[in-house]
């Protein structure tokens, strides 16, 4: 199942943005580890930035959702995993 495409188990959509998250994570911080000047103590500095930015970008994502489709509807205004990810990255925040 996936949070973009229906399926027959509503809840597997869950599921699918933590897959696509847990993906993208390892990757995001590889890149912030392998872009850090050599010598740098803290590589993940700019974490907090990053989190801020994707909160930013997440919630024009549901505003410009909203307004393009008004009437509500789970699978489109809550399952996708563009509106869904900022709370898996506070999470990694709370533990930075």
């Amino acid at each position: 199942m996936d949070s973009y495409v229906e399926g027959t188990f509503g809840h597997f959509w869950s599921l699918a943005v933590e897959e696509r998250f847990y993906f993208l994570l390892p990757l995001t911080l590889f890149v912030m580890l392998r872009a850090a000047k050599p010598g740098t103590s803290d590589p993940f500095r700019s974490l907090p930035v990053l989190c801020l930015i994707v909160a930013v970008v997440v919630l024009g994502a549901r505003i410009v959702t909203h307004f393009l489709l008004p009437e509500f509807s789970y699978f489109t205004h809550f399952f996708p995993t563009h509106l869904r990810i900022d709370s898996l990255l506070f999470g990694v925040l709370l533990v930075f």
